[in-house]
Formats: structure tokens, C-alpha cells, sequence
């Protein structure tokens, strides 16, 4: 006999969230991206860590990359975000005038 197909009715969201959690992530955007160089330099260097098995334990630098990468921002920060940079664009504008 073959194992029972589980249902999806009152299935865990992942990593114990709430399902309806997830409805309210922020989609990132890569054009708000800053200083991109820098980041990318720093994941040639985490990278090359990790491939020489540099880290002493691996199982919590996969934690804390994953827990970097899932970093939520409220709504309201990204909107203060994007009201600087308006702004300075603004003075930017106006000093090549």
C-alpha cells in the first residue's frame, strides 16, 4: 500500500510563518540597489570563503546568508527611502542648472 497523499488544507507555511505573512512582503528592486561594486566584492569574497572551507561551521553561515537575504523592510522605510533619493536627485538637478 502507498503512503496517503497529504492534503494542502492546513499546511505549515515554511519556517513556522504564518502563511498570511507573506502576503505583505515587500518585492525587492534591484535599481534601488547602492554601491553594487562593493556588494559584489564582498560575494566574491564570502564565496571564496566558503569554497576553501575557510568558515568553521557551515550550517550557520547558511543560516545567517539566508537570514540576510530574507531581511524584510516595511513599507514605510522603502517609501522614506525613495522620498531621499527623489530629493536628491532634485538638488542634483538644480546645481546643474
Amino acid at each position: 500500500m502507498g503512503t496517503p497523499a497529504k492534503s494542502s488544507e492546513g499546511a505549515a507555511a515554511p519556517c513556522g510563518h504564518e502563511a498570511s505573512s507573506f502576503s505583505n512582503l515587500v518585492r525587492s528592486d534591484p535599481a534601488l540597489v547602492t554601491r553594487r561594486d562593493t556588494l559584489d566584492r564582498l560575494a566574491a569574497l564570502y564565496a571564496h570563503v566558503l569554497r576553501r572551507n575557510l568558515c568553521p561551521n557551515p550550517a550557520a553561515e547558511l543560516y545567517l546568508l539566508a537570514r540576510l537575504l530574507t531581511i524584510r523592510e516595511t513599507e514605510e522605510r522603502q517609501a522614506e527611502r525613495r522620498r531621499r533619493r527623489r530629493a536628491k536627485e532634485e538638488t542634483k538637478e538644480g546645481e546643474e542648472r
